[in-house]
């Protein structure tokens, strides 16, 4: 199974593949989308569809793992970030790829233990957990003026929130395969509904792949 994760953003956009075999797994690539020298939303829009319908024809993901948008205070920032979602949602539905919607609480859960995790502590634990390296995943945004030019201004976390998708799109399926075994888990009923979905898709899209090729 390989997993694409996009964060997506108005400024910026995360994004990794992991390649999932077994017990094992290997990250083929992840990286940061800039979008901020657009002009206009509609800009904006179409670069971050443009670069994951690139990464899709690379990679060939068997998922697309996407941060579920939430509530937030600012109803212009929310409706701006939901059309970003759509953007990328719609670069895999073109595609036919099944799309498992992760929420933040549960990225932040499966990767750093626990929902309320900041977003430096999933940064850190991937690079315990997964072997990652912290100045990729947390990109590092310098001053390029005044006394503190070359100092770290902040950090982007995008590709840091991109690779905890595909390791909590692992998790959320493989929770289904428990639940169908059997087995027993932590996690409310709807993620498991939302992991069927998504395998249901995956096995029919992947039969017919095979049966096309045969």
């Amino acid at each position: 199974m390989r997993i694409l994760g996009i964060d997506h953003g108005t400024r910026y956009a995360g994004w990794a593949v992991m390649d999932v075999k077994g017990g094992e797994y290997e990250w083929l690539g992840y990286g940061l989308i800039t979008l901020i020298a657009e002009v206009t939303l509609d800009d904006t829009l179409a670069a971050l569809h443009t670069s994951v319908h690139s990464l899709i024809a690379q990679y060939e993901p068997t998922i697309v793992a996407l941060e579920e948008p939430m509530a937030m205070r600012s109803g212009k920032v929310a409706r701006k970030l939901i059309q970003m979602y759509t953007a990328a949602r719609l670069a895999a539905a073109l595609k036919h790829i099944p799309i498992l919607d992760i929420t933040p609480q549960t990225l932040k859960l499966y990767t750093a233990g626990h929902g309320g995790a900041e977003k430096d502590d999933v940064a850190r634990a991937l690079c315990e957990h997964y072997g990652l390296d912290y100045d990729d995943i947390a990109v590092p945004m310098y001053y390029k003026t005044s006394k503190r030019k070359g100092d770290i201004k902040e950090r982007l976390y995008d590709v840091s929130d991109a690779c905890g998708l595909c390791v909590a799109a692992v998790r959320v399926l493989h929770y289904k395969l428990t639940q169908d075994e059997g087995g027993g888990s932590h996690v409310d009923a709807g993620v498991g509904a939302e992991a069927a979905e998504v395998l249901r898709d995956a096995g029919a899209k992947s039969r017919n792949r095979r049966a096309a090729q045969a």
